[in-house]
This record gives structure tokens, C-alpha cells and sequence, in this order.
């Protein structure tokens, strides 16, 4: 339950933040690693510097390749609100660890990077990325609302190798709720597989008559192998192989669970009989509490692929914000939904009797994979797993449509004057408190009643005819990104004409069918400026657009379609050899950088009319990431008052990478001046359509061990 505050406990309240505060500047001074202490003034600069390698780790007792920052897997990252932010990001990666993007680059997700568009970290987008042995400073002052993101690689797939973390932004001042200590819960989905070689088989030919020895196999990237949290598990605790059941059209069967002991020791053991002498061994995370305290739990899924259902076992946790928006307090018993790139805050107080407890994370819409394990422990309990019996896959449904519109923004910060509110803090508290937790730049977040912008994108998957490649297309278009060897936002920054001219250049008028090149190549990409004409007949590929005034309410009805639809399996020729029709539908996490949005409403079926008349336009979510439903739609609202170019795209990695997103170019005549130095661009760089054959791989990377064949599955990636 969330926390009040009367007059009387003000001083009490004061006295708390302020020691709440020094807390959080000693951890800013002694825990994170490579950072700086903060200078002294109203806004202090916290500084880090990264040094990004490549190491042999086994975070889940499967030894591979994962991305570290000095030295550290998955860092935590703090701040305190309104300070600024400096991230000194070398990159030590060597130059043959195979990649589709060139290098890297930091995106601060969730963060709106208002007069900070220069550093939002886009690659390809905002900026090239950091090549090896190059370094690049990302600086810029943390003008957000003080809560829970995530830092992560935007440049390829290094994100699912490690190459993110938790993002904390604490309060400069009192926050509307009471507890006594937080934690933080990092979700990742784990492969066993490098993430960019996983990547190579999805840009290969689908259509089975396309594929020949030159061109390699198609391989989904399937489930993973292990669910993280906090950077620990062991892919050994659920039955892989038993659950497994392949073949097209064969659904996965969940694996069996049982988890034997908390850690896996180095070397062979009962778990890992067949293990390497080397093998360094695994652990689960161990949350401690102390009976009778309150907690913040920090959820957060950085996750490639899966939505998550978190549970703690024996206990009830209220929400109390998503996505670092505060929230009406709801509660839905142990348990809390979560899609990738979404943040949950939880309150939970330590009121069982004193034990071990599971905390589970169990994915969800994709069977077959396994449950990820963590222990919540009391003080003065015995070190030893949960005595009841390892929570199962399946066990737990998703939320339901109706649940998740429970979910809503704070009555103080949808109306920061009223007299009542959901929090039930006085008003003189609630301006003063629930202010702070909203963006600085802002005293409420009451939504517009009306659009002065309609937006719809389909979202479909598509194959291409000439390579029978499958992709991800909104309004038929597979967003691609690169070449040119330059970031479009210094593009425009140069010509704000530049997406005109060059959707002008590129012919395409709503009637073309695709427009590929080669890996390798340089030249400019087609563009389709999607300007609310007609899309395209036929699935096509290119950059794809849509032009924002500053000023503008914009609407974004999304609607999910089957994969097959739009013309998506077959194009004027005709397609031998294609699939069967194609026509189920997957559910996916939208993002939006540069803004949070209302979320008016989100529901299955078609959206019509009817539905419409539901949309929520008094107290709708505010946040950065939304779930599209499988064959369902969304509605979401927010104004475009930012400049710059802010991509739009499904969180699911893999189907970002494969062409689900658009870029909203907004007031690119009020596009700030650029940094003196920005990241430098490759005088070559890799256009991310491209086959990445057998060939190409062992030239660029002389290695075809990195070539992974992937895990064959009935589920789509």
C-alpha cells in the first residue's frame, strides 16, 4: 500500500528525504563504478567512464562472449534528478567480434532528452556509432521525472550481449510515498547465442526455394535459454531439452522446472555433470529483507524478446509507478505484468513469517520458454532455497485487457489543484511532492482532449519477393537504417529538406515493391515519407518517415494485423516456393523516444467506432512504452513539442532490427546546434537488410564459428 503524509509528519518526512539524499550521494561516490564525484552547486555533474570490452563469462553456467563496462555485467547507473549527466563511452570491443551496425552506441530509454537530441543515442539515427578503439561523451542534464529506466546499446543487437543496465533517477526532493529501503530487479532474456550472429540468420532468405549453400539458412532466434535476473540464473534449472517439441506448425511445450540449489558450483558438478574443469560456475540472486520493513522494487525488463509475469511468492505488492510515471495505487496480488523495455515500481512490506521465498519471472505469449528464479530471503533465515516447490512455466496468467486499464496516472498529477485525489495526500503535499516526480519542465499531465493529428500504422510481416527475406512493416514499409555512412540527424540538421528530397528521389508513390541493396554499400537509402497518403501496394523497404510540426496532438491509432496481410506473401510475380498463409498475429512493445504518451486505450479485435467511445481521456497512463495486443490495437496520444528525429519502434530487438519502426522527424527548423564532437562515422558502412551470407561473414570476420545456426522453432522471432 502506497504511503500518506499528514501535516504533522512533514518534519519527520523532511528529516527522511534529506538522510535519503546523503544515501544516495555515498552510493553515487562508492558503488558505481568509473564515476566521479558529483561537483557541488545546484546542479552537480555525475561522470562516468565506460570502458566497453568483450569477455568470456557465464552469467547463466553457459560460458560465451557478453559485452561488459569496466569490467561490470549489466552496471546500474545513478543520478539524481536535474544534475547533469556525463558518460565518457570508450569502446574496446575488438574490431572481428561480429556486428551489423559498426560499433555502438547508449540510448538512455525512457528519457524525453528535451534540447538533448544530439544525445539520445540512436545509432544510424541521432548519430553513428562509437567504432572500435573510438570514444564518444554523451553530456546533457536529466531534466525527467525522477524514477526507474534503463540504459542500453541502440546500435545492432550488443544490448542482448550485455551492453545495458538499470538507470536510476532519483528524487532532488521528498517523493509522495513511504518505505524504507529499495531494491532493484533487472530482467534479461539470456541466449546462447551472439546476439549479431543470431541476427545474421534472420536477414537470410525465409522462402525455402530462396535458399541455396551460398545464400545460408534462415534460423529463428527462437527461445531463450535462460531469464535473468539481476544478471544471474542457470539455464540448467528448467528441462530445455524435455520441453522442447520442434517442428512446423508444433507449438513449444513449457519445460520443467526445479531449481536444486542456489548456486552451481565451478567446474563439474551434480547440476552440470558434463562441464569443463574451467567452468566458473553460476548463482541465483539473493533480495534480502528484514520483517516488518517496506520496500521499492525497482522492476525493470530489459529483455530482447519476452513479456514477463514477476511473482513474489507470499506476499501482495501495490504498484505505485510504471514506467516512471506515479500511479493511482493498484494491487493485483503477488504479481506484476511486464513488456520489454517497461518499468514497474512495486511496494512491497516484508510481512510473512520469516523464511525464503520465490521470486519468479515467467514469460509469457511463448511457450516453451523457461522460468527465471531469484530467492527473496529474511534476515535471520537460513541460507537455503524457497521449501516449497519451483514454480512452474505456465503457471501464471497474463493480465487481463480490463487489468491493465487499471493501471492509470496519479489523480495529483492529472490535476495537481484538486482538493481529493487517489493518493490520498493532502493537496499542499501533493504540490509539493508530486510535482517533483513529474518532468521538471512540466506541473501536471492532464491529456488533451483532442488530436489535431491522426496517425494509423498496421503492423504486419511481410516477405520480400526478390529475396523472400521476412520482415516486420508498418504500413508496409521495413524501416532500414543505413547508409548513408552519415546520421540523418546531421542530415537535416544541414537541410531540413533532406527526407523530402530524398522521398522525392526514391519514387516511391505508394505503388513500388522493394528497394534492396548489398550489404556492403554506401549509397543513400530510399525514403517513404509517410505523409497519410496511400502506403505501398507491395511490402517495401527504406526509411520511413513521418513529419511533425511542433505544436501538433498526435494520435497514433496502431493496429495488428496477420503477417500475410497487405499483399505480405504475394506481389505482382508471385512468389514459388512461398509459405503457407501466414495470418497469426504476436504482441509487441511499442516505444517512443523523445516523449512518454498518454496510452487512451488498448483492447483485441478490430478498432472501430465503438471502441473508440471507450477511450480513456480523463486519467489514461503516461508512459514511454506500450503493449500492442496479438490481433488487437492501441491508442496513443502525446504532443510533439520536442525537435529532432525520434524513432518509433517494437522493443523486441529482433523485430526492430528487421524493419518494425518509423522515425518522427519534429520541428527540424528548431533542431539544436550539434555537439563540437560527435561520434565519428565509418567511411564504409553496413546497410542492415543486407543477406549477411556465409561468404560475407567469413570475409569480414575470417571466422565461421560466429556463423551460429540458431535454434530451428515453430515460434516467430
Amino acid at each position: 500500500m502506497a504511503g500518506t503524509l499528514t501535516r504533522a509528519a512533514l518534519r519527520f518526512f523532511a528529516l527522511h528525504v534529506l538522510a535519503t539524499l546523503l544515501r544516495i550521494t555515498v552510493a553515487r561516490r562508492a558503488v558505481l563504478q568509473g564515476a566521479s564525484a558529483p561537483a557541488a552547486g545546484v546542479a552537480s555533474v555525475t561522470e562516468y567512464t565506460w570502458h566497453v570490452t568483450l569477455s568470456s563469462q557465464a552469467p547463466d553456467c553457459f560460458q560465451r562472449n557478453v559485452i561488459l563496462v569496466n569490467g561490470s555485467f549489466q552496471p546500474t547507473l545513478e543520478v539524481v534528478q536535474g544534475d547533469f549527466l556525463k558518460v565518457n563511452v570508450i569502446n574496446n570491443i575488438p574490431a572481428d567480434f561480429p556486428s551489423a551496425a559498426d560499433g555502438i552506441s547508449i540510448h538512455w530509454h525512457g528519457f524525453s532528452m528535451r534540447g538533448n537530441e544530439w544525445y539520445d543515442g540512436t545509432g544510424h539515427i541521432v548519430q553513428c556509432p562509437i567504432l572500435p578503439g573510438a570514444k564518444f561523451t554523451y553530456y546533457f542534464q536529466v531534466d525527467e521525472a525522477a524514477g526507474s529506466y534503463l540504459w542500453h546499446d541502440h546500435s545492432g543487437s550488443n544490448k542482448a550481449d550485455g551492453l545495458q543496465g538499470a538507470l536510476i533517477v532519483h528524487a532532488k526532493g521528498p517523493e509522495p510515498w513511504t518505505y524504507d529501503e529499495e531494491r532493484t530487479l533487472f530482467l534479461t532474456d539470456w541466449f546462447h547465442g551472439e546476439a549479431n550472429a543470431l541476427l545474421f540468420a534472420l536477414n537470410r532468405p525465409f522462402v525455402p526455394a530462396s535458399q541455396t549453400p551460398a545464400t545460408g539458412q534462415w534460423n529463428w532466434v527462437g527461445l531463450p535459454q535462460a531469464i535473468l535476473i539481476n544478471g544471474k540464473g542457470f539455464y540448467g534449472d528448467c528441462d530445455l531439452i524435455g520441453g522442447l517439441s520442434v517442428g512446423a506448425g508444433v507449438a513449444e511445450a513449457n519445460p520443467p522446472c526445479d531449481v536444486t540449489t542456489a548456486a552451481v558450483s565451478p567446474g563439474k558438478s551434480v547440476q552440470q555433470p558434463w562441464a569443463s574443469p574451467g567452468n566458473p560456475g553460476c548463482s541465483h540472486e539473493n533480495i534480502t529483507v528484514t520483517a516488518g520493513k517496506t520496500y521499492r522494487f525497482r522492476i525493470i525488463n530489459g529483455g530482447s524478446l519476452v513479456y514477463q509475469t514477476v511473482c513474489f511468492e507470499g506476499h501482495s505488492v501495490t504498484i505505485i509507478a510504471g514506467d516512471a510515471t506515479p500511479t493511482d495505487p493498484i494491487s493485483f496480488g503477488p504479481c506484476v505484468d511486464i513488456n520489454s523495455g517497461q518499468r514497474y515500481d512495486v511496494l512491497l512490506t516484508a510481512n510473512a513469517t520469516v523464511g525464503n521465498y520465490w521470486i519468479t519471472a515467467q514469460p509469457q505469449y511463448r511457450e516453451g520458454s523457461p522460468n527465471g528464479f531469484a530467492v527473496l530471503q529474511y534476515a535471520g533465515a537460513n541460507e537455503t532455497l524457497p521449501a516449497t516447490p519451483t514454480p512452474q512455466p505456465g503457471a501464471v496468467e497474463p493480465w487481463t485487457e480490463s487489468q491493465a486499464a487499471m493501471i492509470v496516472t496519479a489523480a495529483s498529477l492529472v490535476n495537481l489543484s484538486s482538493s481529493s485525489n487517489a493518493s490520498g495526500l493532502e493537496p499542499a503535499v501533493t504540490a509539493a511532492a508530486l510535482a517533483l516526480a513529474a518532468p521538471l519542465n512540466s506541473t501536471a499531465l492532464q491529456v488533451p482532449q483532442k488530436a489535431t493529428r491522426t496517425i494509423t500504422q498496421v503492423v504486419t510481416q511481410p516477405i520480400l519477393n526478390s529475396t523472400g527475406q521476412l520482415r516486420w512493416a508498418m504500413n508496409n514499409i521495413a524501416n532500414s537504417n543505413t547508409p548513408p555512412c552519415e546520421a540523418p540527424l546531421s542530415l537535416v540538421y544541414s537541410d531540413t529538406n533532406y527526407f523530402t528530397n530524398m522521398a522525392a528521389a526514391s519514387g516511391m508513390s505508394g505503388t513500388v515493391d522493394e528497394n534492396l541493396q548489398s550489404v556492403n554499400n554506401s549509397s543513400p537509402l530510399t525514403v517513404f515519407l509517410d505523409d497519410g497518403s496511400t502506403p505501398p501496394v507491395y511490402p517495401s523497404t527504406g526509411q520511413h518517415i513521418i513529419n511533425l510540426d511542433i505544436g501538433d496532438v498526435v494520435d497514433i491509432i496502431m493496429i495488428n494485423e496477420p503477417g500475410d496481410s497487405f499483399n505480405g506473401d504475394l506481389t505482382a510475380a508471385g512468389m514459388p516456393g512461398g509459405p503457407a498463409a501466414r495470418n497469426t498475429t504476436e504482441q509487441h512493445p511499442f516505444h517512443l523516444h523523445g516523449h512518454h504518451f498518454w496510452v487512451l486505450g488498448s483492447g483485441s479485435g478490430p478498432y472501430n467506432s465503438s471502441v473508440e467511445a471507450t477511450l480513456n481521456l480523463v486519467n489514461p497512463m503516461y508512459r514511454d512504452t506500450q503493449t500492442l495486443p496479438e490481433g488487437g490495437w492501441t491508442v496513443i496520444r502525446f504532443v510533439a513539442d520536442n525537435p529532432g528525429l525520434w524513432f518509433y519502434h517494437c522493443h523486441i530487438i529482433w523485430h526492430q532490427l528487421i524493419g518494425q519502426g518509423l522515425i518522427f522527424a519534429e520541428g527540424l527548423d528548431e533542431i539544436g546546434t550539434p555537439p563540437v564532437e560527435l561520434a565519428q562515422c565509418s567511411q564504409q558502412c553496413n546497410y542492415d537488410f543486407g543477406p549477411f551470407d556465409p561468404e560475407w561473414v567469413a570475409e569480414n570476420y575470417g571466422n565461421t564459428t560466429y556463423d551460429l545456426p540458431g535454434i530451428s522453432s515453430a515460434v516467430a522471432a
